[in-house]
Formats: structure tokens, C-alpha cells, sequence
């Protein structure tokens, strides 16, 4: 299946943006990140966007120009002022709608999976294409994006998707790092587990339990309630 992916992502890039995107490898190994994931979660393959890249690689250039701007720090990293150099439209909606990460495309997405809440946007079942970008400034390190907001249309093939997956083989054991935190703070937590309900279900009086062997682990539940 993983070689079937491979094949699928370069026929995908090489129609939207010619030979030159063919040739960047940190785009393409993201694209096939995304789909590896969302592989194992049984959801169907994404597309590349050239609009929603397009977007994504300004909105990385902005940041990249603005830096140090007390404008663009933490979550308003996720905004663009027209007052700032570099500000367009396209990027502006790229920000609002991307998840944003400081290491280049593929380790971004290969990060969030490790994470509670930007793991999420990569598993909606109605998503059909995506935004990746990045931009890399001089004597820096990269700014990644990738926008999986606005490609999510139509209707959800299914209701729950859960992660890790049933039957999933050598899951790690640790939560990645992630801003906001889910637990305020970073620290040494066990790998999150996500239980996402695609449609407007009620969800009520949740338990959790989590064994090995006998012995009951102690674990942190987050619920609508």
C-alpha cells in the first residue's frame, strides 16, 4: 500500500505543478505522511492543492519576513496584518486554516500525529486535498504549513475515527510537543489517544480505562462534557 501511495502523490504533484515540484521531496515526502496516516485511521488518500500550497508558502515567507515581531507571536503566528511586509490574502487564509511547525513539511506532519489536537485536522474522513508550503530564510530554521481546512468538503464516509487504529502495530509511547499544551504545560506524557466523532453525536458520560495486564494505568481524559 505504501508504494501505491508513493506512485499516487508524484502523478498528483507532477499534474498540478509541472516538473519543478516533482523534484522537491520535502512536499511530496509530506503529502505521503499525511496519507500514510490517514492509511492506518482506514481513510481514503488526499490530494495536493496547487491554490491552497500557493497560500500556505506565502504565509510561511510572511513570518519568515516579520520575525520577531511581537505581532506574529504564539497563536497569532496563525494571522496576517495587512500593516506587516509581506501580507497577502492568500496567506492570510492560509494562517487561519494551517497548522504551523518550525521544522521541515514531513517531520512537521510525522510531530502532529503525536499530538491531541493538530492531529485532528489530518483525520477528517471528508477531506479531500491539502495546502503544504514552506519557506526557508537565510541562517534560519523552516516554517512549515499545512491546510487541511478548506479541502474538507462533502460528506463524512464515516462517523468515529480512532487513533491509534485498531490492531496498530509499534505505537509510540510519548505525546509530542504541541502549542497550546493539553496539559497546560510540556512534559512527559504517554502517547495520546483520539477518538474522533466526525457528526454531531452526543457524547455523555464517558469512562476510560487503560490496562496492562492487571494493572489499571492512570490516564487524563478530555470529553465534550
Amino acid at each position: 500500500m505504501r508504494i501505491t501511495f508513493s506512485i499516487f502523490t508524484i502523478l498528483i504533484c507532477s499534474n498540478l505543478f509541472g516538473q519543478s515540484i516533482l523534484l522537491d521531496t520535502n512536499i511530496v515526502g509530506a503529502l505521503n505522511e499525511v496519507n500514510r496516516i490517514r492509511h492506518i485511521a482506514g481513510l481514503d488518500s488526499v490530494s495536493l492543492s496547487k491554490e491552497l500550497s500557493k497560500g500556505c508558502s506565502l504565509h510561511a515567507k510572511y513570518l519568515a519576513i516579520n520575525k520577531g515581531n511581537p505581532k506574529i507571536q504564539g497563536l497569532n503566528a496563525h494571522k496576517e496584518y495587512k500593516s506587516l511586509k509581506g501580507a497577502t490574502l492568500e496567506g492570510m487564509k492560509a494562517g487561519k486554516n494551517s497548522v504551523i511547525n518550525y521544522i521541515m513539511p514531513k517531520e512537521s506532519v510525522a510531530g502532529w500525529e503525536a499530538t491531541f489536537y493538530h492531529r485532528i485536522p489530518l483525520l477528517q474522513p471528508k477531506l479531500k486535498e491539502i495546502g503544504i508550503g514552506y519557506f526557508i530564510p537565510n541562517n534560519s530554521y523552516p516554517i512549515s504549513l499545512v491546510e487541511c481546512i478548506t479541502g474538507a468538503t462533502g460528506t463524512d464516509t464515516t462517523s468515529i475515527v480512532y487513533y491509534p487504529a485498531k490492531e496498530q502495530q509499534d505505537v509510540p509511547t510519548a505525546m509530542g510537543a504541541e502549542i497550546p499544551h493539553p496539559m497546560g504545560s510540556q512534559g512527559d506524557y504517554g502517547y495520546p489517544i483520539t477518538i474522533y466523532f466526525c457528526k454531531w453525536q452526543e457524547i455523555k458520560n464517558v469512562t476510560l480505562r487503560l490496562n496492562k495486564s492487571d494493572t489499571l494505568i492512570d490516564c487524563n481524559i478530555s470529553t465534550p462534557e
